[in-house]
């Protein structure tokens, strides 16, 4: 029985060095990420926030590593995505379709995590698992917690200011200028006086002009309405001559 003991310790120790973990990861700043999360809370609700994160290979062998996603809860409406090498990922691609190859004890700097509120507060949750694609029990993992908190009367305000419609009275077009910062639905609609809806102009631009056709309409007084995502921004009465 003894004999085989040594052989024993041997199969045990090269079991334990081909199950260690072969990676580390580290923040833009140079220093390890050691709690395995990075916490984000901003009201930059429309802008996207990219979170770069490194990945060092510390053993003594070439890597090829591949990024798992997991998404833990995410706001509706707001996006996300992920670039890892030469190539980017919508959220939905659970798992990286290429690999990138990190040398021993090199680092790679190819990562980032992308993510748009798209002005809609609240906390989403992600995780991301870095895994060599040979064996994937070997890898490291992170999550990223956005904590939006929009400033939705500044920005209602803002954009209330504006719009502007002009002329008034109108005879065949009224011109609606508006500037969006970002927006998921806004549309312009036209209503006669007894709040029967007339016309409805989609918007697909962030900053543009559009017009509603009065010249059909008969003289009187008419409502127009700027509604994004559903909330009217701005109401005005307009009169056709």
């Amino acid at each position: 029985m003894k004999k085989f003991l040594p052989l024993l310790l041997i199969c045990l120790s090269l079991n334990l060095v081909s199950n260690a973990q072969s990676f580390e990861l580290m923040k833009k700043d140079g220093y390890a990420l050691v709690d395995g999360s990075i916490n984000i809370s901003t009201t930059n609700d429309s802008t996207t926030i990219e979170v770069p994160v490194y990945v060092k290979n510390i053993s003594n062998k070439v890597k090829e590593v591949l990024v798992n996603v997991y998404v833990k809860s995410m706001v509706d409406g707001s996006a996300a995505s992920y670039c890892w090498g030469a190539s980017c990922f919508d959220i939905a691609t659970s798992t990286s379709t290429s690999f990138t190859t990190i040398e021993a004890l090199d680092t790679a700097k190819e990562f980032h995590s992308d993510y748009n509120p798209k002005r809609y507060p609240g906390v989403t949750e992600i995780m991301y698992t870095f895994y060599n694609r040979n064996n994937s029990d070997d890898s490291i993992s992170f999550t990223v917690n956005y904590e939006i908190v929009v400033t939705s009367i500044d920005y209602i305000s803002e954009l209330k200011e504006s719009i502007r419609a002009y002329p008034n009275p109108v005879q065949n077009f009224l011109n609606v200028e508006y500037k969006l910062q970002d927006y998921q639905n806004a549309n312009i609609s036209l209503f006669d006086i007894v709040g029967k809806r007339l016309q409805t102009q989609e918007i697909y631009n962030n900053s543009n002009t559009v017009q509603l056709d009065f010249s059909d309409l008969k003289s009187g007084l008419y409502i127009w309405t700027f509604e994004v995502d559903g909330i009217p921004i701005k109401t005005e009465k307009i009169i056709k001559r």
